[in-house]
């Protein structure tokens, strides 16, 4: 029998009528002035989506909803469409609308979300410009990115994009040790010492490798810790796929995903169908 091509999936656009579902799976529509702000973000999610099948998407939205909302979510669509099916172009929906509020999501825990002006109550001694702000001070990486140097000289760090200053959602702002602050300078200054990094705790070197990643720096880190992660991942996920799916075999592996999820090791939509055959 002549197998048939597989069809290419075409990427979402904004004038796209993806915020039609989001009713069913109770997450707000994507805003205008959200596609503005998180334009980039939006583009990555949308070829991430370019690259998954529909049956990755239906495995991946249980673990980014919750089984209890995408199965309420299936429920009110049929309902609402008197039928008994879904069609793909809404599963690709969902996921888009789910995605983004889980970046929507994370953008607020980190602060960098939309929040109400205070109000200012002024006195008689009230003098504009009395205290005024700081002059901004960036250190560009490349043409995409930049690090804000006001923030790291108070032990913040703070990286975002060079074309709409929206925060880079791969290293939330967040203070840091001063030793990480020495050696982000020294990326800065192309001064950047291995010896010096191996002297780090855990977290202040999984914060520094975050960083190196996301804004793309070509600097290759010898790391031993990084290595047996990656040794003892694979032997968990070996072990699994040969067929142990003892609970301890799954737990231990489902604590490796969601690290390796965490810090970008592994393709998120790989990620979340892992999670989800766990579940199983």
């Amino acid at each position: 029998m002549q197998q048939t091509a597989k069809t290419p999936l075409t990427p979402l656009k904004f004038d796209d009528n993806y915020n039609n579902v989001a009713e069913y799976i109770k997450i707000p529509a994507i805003s205008s002035s959200e596609k503005k702000e998180f334009a980039t973000e939006f583009d990555e999610i949308q070829n991430n989506l370019s690259r998954m099948s529909i049956d990755a998407i239906k495995k991946a939205l249980p673990e980014i909803l919750g089984k209890s909302q995408f199965k309420a979510a299936k429920v009110s669509y049929k309902k609402a469409h008197e039928s008994k099916t879904i069609n793909n172009k809404a599963y690709k929906d969902m996921y888009l609308l789910a995605a983004f509020d889980k970046l929507r999501v994370e953008r607020l825990k980190a602060g960098t979300g939309v929040k109400p002006r205070k109000r200012v109550i002024r006195g008689r001694g009230y003098v504009k410009n009395e205290h005024p702000t700081k002059k901004p001070r960036r250190h560009y990486i490349g043409a995409s990115y930049y690090v804000d140097l006001n923030k790291l000289d108070a032990n913040i760090l703070c990286v975002k994009y060079a074309s709409n200053d929206a925060n880079v959602p791969s290293v939330k702002v967040q203070q840091i040790t001063e030793k990480t602050k020495e050696i982000v300078n020294d990326i800065l200054s192309n001064k950047f010492d291995e010896r010096i990094f191996k002297l780090l705790t855990a977290d202040e070197k999984r914060i520094v490798k975050r960083f190196i990643k996301s804004v793309k720096l070509d600097i290759t880190i010898n790391d031993e810790d990084e290595k047996e992660f990656q040794n003892q991942f694979e032997i968990i996920r070996g072990e699994y796929m040969a067929g142990n799916d003892s609970p301890e075999i799954k737990s231990a592996l489902k604590r490796f995903v969601l690290e390796a999820i965490k810090e970008n090791k592994i393709p998120r939509h790989e990620g979340y169908s892992l999670l989800y055959a766990l579940s199983l």
